[in-house]
Order: structure tokens, then sequence, then C-alpha cells
């Protein structure tokens, strides 16, 4: 198992993630002011609002869990540096 590699492919998709939330605080941004509109109008951006929440709240679910396993291996990484240098001394 390479530690490394998994570290980089977490860190990449935390940017993309990231990204993701500031497009979604962006649209939910331009929604909220939008929600006064006409009724049938109105009731597609309630629930394109709704749908937006909804990703927005999965995104920052992938980023806990994706901070959980960079975590973990970071510790993981440590350890095993330190069991190597204490073999080494």
């Amino acid at each position: 198992m390479n530690i490394g590699r998994i570290l980089a492919d977490v860190n990449r998709q935390q940017e993309d993630v990231g990204n993701l939330l500031i497009v979604l605080h962006e649209e939910l941004e331009d929604l909220v002011t939008m929600e006064d509109t006409p009724s049938a109008i109105g009731t597609l951006f309630i629930d394109r609002k709704e749908l937006l929440f909804s990703l927005l709240g999965a995104a920052q679910e992938i980023l806990r869990k994706q901070a959980r396993i960079t975590d973990a291996l970071s510790r993981t990484v440590i350890a095993a540096g330190a069991k190597g240098g204490a073999a080494h001394d």
C-alpha cells in the first residue's frame, strides 16, 4: 500500500470538494435572492435550493471523512517513521 499516493489522492479530492462547496455556496446565495418570485418559478427555485443544500451536506460529509482518513494515514506514516528511526539508532 502506497500511503503517499493515497494521501495525494485524498488531498486532490479535498480540493475538488472544496471547489464544489464554493460553487454550491454561490448558487445558494443567488437562489435566496430569487425565493420571492411568482409561485411556479419560486417552487422551482426552492426545489433547486433544497437539492443544493443536500449536495452541500454530502460534500461536507465527504470532506469530514477524508480528513479522518488523512489524519489516520498521517499518524500511521509518523508511527512507521518513528519505528524505523528507532531501529536505526
